[in-house]
Protein backbone atom coordinates (compact mmCIF):
# COMPACT_ATOMS: atom_id res chain seq x y z
CA UNK A 1 0.00 0.00 0.00
CA UNK A 2 0.66 3.34 -0.73
CA UNK A 3 3.84 2.48 -3.24
CA UNK A 4 3.83 3.60 -6.85
CA UNK A 5 3.76 -0.27 -8.09
CA UNK A 6 0.27 -1.71 -9.50
CA UNK A 7 0.13 -5.03 -9.24
CA UNK A 8 -2.40 -7.18 -11.88
CA UNK A 9 -3.66 -10.60 -13.05
CA UNK A 10 -6.00 -11.56 -16.12
CA UNK A 11 -9.14 -10.18 -14.82
CA UNK A 12 -7.84 -7.00 -12.51
CA UNK A 13 -4.96 -4.57 -11.81
CA UNK A 14 -4.51 -2.30 -8.59
CA UNK A 15 -2.94 0.68 -8.38
CA UNK A 16 -1.42 0.52 -4.95
CA UNK A 17 -0.26 4.28 -4.69
CA UNK A 18 -4.17 4.65 -4.47
CA UNK A 19 -5.42 2.11 -1.68
CA UNK A 20 -6.66 3.67 1.16
CA UNK A 21 -7.08 1.79 4.67
CA UNK A 22 -8.97 3.61 7.51
CA UNK A 23 -9.89 2.26 11.31
CA UNK A 24 -13.26 1.61 12.25
CA UNK A 25 -12.89 1.00 15.38
CA UNK A 26 -10.42 -1.32 17.92
CA UNK A 27 -11.47 -4.58 15.89
CA UNK A 28 -12.50 -3.18 12.67
CA UNK A 29 -10.96 -1.48 9.71
CA UNK A 30 -11.63 -0.87 6.13
CA UNK A 31 -9.61 -0.92 2.57
CA UNK A 32 -10.34 1.09 0.06
CA UNK A 33 -8.99 -1.23 -3.28
CA UNK A 34 -9.44 0.87 -7.03
CA UNK A 35 -9.98 -2.60 -9.06
CA UNK A 36 -9.52 -1.94 -12.62
CA UNK A 37 -11.10 -4.40 -14.37
CA UNK A 38 -10.41 -5.98 -17.70
CA UNK A 39 -12.79 -7.21 -19.88
CA UNK A 40 -12.91 -10.90 -18.74
CA UNK A 41 -14.67 -9.82 -15.43
CA UNK A 42 -17.17 -8.25 -18.05
CA UNK A 43 -20.94 -9.05 -16.59
CA UNK A 44 -21.88 -10.13 -12.71
CA UNK A 45 -18.84 -11.33 -10.11
CA UNK A 46 -18.83 -11.87 -6.42
CA UNK A 47 -17.13 -10.26 -3.81
CA UNK A 48 -15.43 -12.89 -2.21
CA UNK A 49 -13.30 -11.60 1.08
CA UNK A 50 -11.54 -14.26 3.88
CA UNK A 51 -9.93 -13.31 6.50
CA UNK A 52 -7.73 -15.48 9.25
CA UNK A 53 -6.58 -14.78 12.77
CA UNK A 54 -3.01 -15.22 13.71
CA UNK A 55 -3.72 -18.89 14.55
CA UNK A 56 -5.20 -19.38 10.79
CA UNK A 57 -8.91 -19.87 11.76
CA UNK A 58 -10.93 -18.57 9.24
CA UNK A 59 -14.02 -18.03 8.98
CA UNK A 60 -16.65 -20.81 10.28
CA UNK A 61 -19.40 -19.75 7.65
CA UNK A 62 -16.87 -19.62 4.83
CA UNK A 63 -16.31 -22.80 1.87
CA UNK A 64 -13.49 -25.17 2.40
CA UNK A 65 -10.70 -22.26 2.19
CA UNK A 66 -12.95 -19.97 4.48
CA UNK A 67 -13.68 -17.41 1.75
CA UNK A 68 -17.34 -15.86 2.57
CA UNK A 69 -19.50 -14.59 -0.69
CA UNK A 70 -20.36 -10.93 0.54
CA UNK A 71 -21.33 -8.89 -1.89
CA UNK A 72 -21.12 -8.50 -5.65
CA UNK A 73 -20.64 -6.22 -8.32
CA UNK A 74 -21.22 -5.57 -12.15
CA UNK A 75 -18.27 -4.66 -14.85
CA UNK A 76 -19.71 -3.12 -17.97
CA UNK A 77 -18.24 -1.77 -21.29
CA UNK A 78 -17.93 1.98 -21.64
CA UNK A 79 -18.18 3.57 -24.84
CA UNK A 80 -14.20 3.88 -25.18
CA UNK A 81 -13.73 0.28 -24.92
CA UNK A 82 -12.48 0.73 -21.69
CA UNK A 83 -13.92 -1.39 -18.96
CA UNK A 84 -15.94 0.28 -15.61
CA UNK A 85 -17.55 -1.39 -12.52
CA UNK A 86 -21.00 -0.35 -11.67
CA UNK A 87 -23.39 -1.50 -9.22
CA UNK A 88 -20.83 -2.21 -6.59
CA UNK A 89 -21.96 -3.37 -3.08
CA UNK A 90 -20.77 -5.30 -0.31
Amino acid sequence: MGSPDIIENSQVKVDLSKVKLFIVDVKSFGLTLPLQAKTELVGANGVWLRVQDTKGVASPDGDDLGFVRKGNWNVKVNTTGDTKPSNRNS
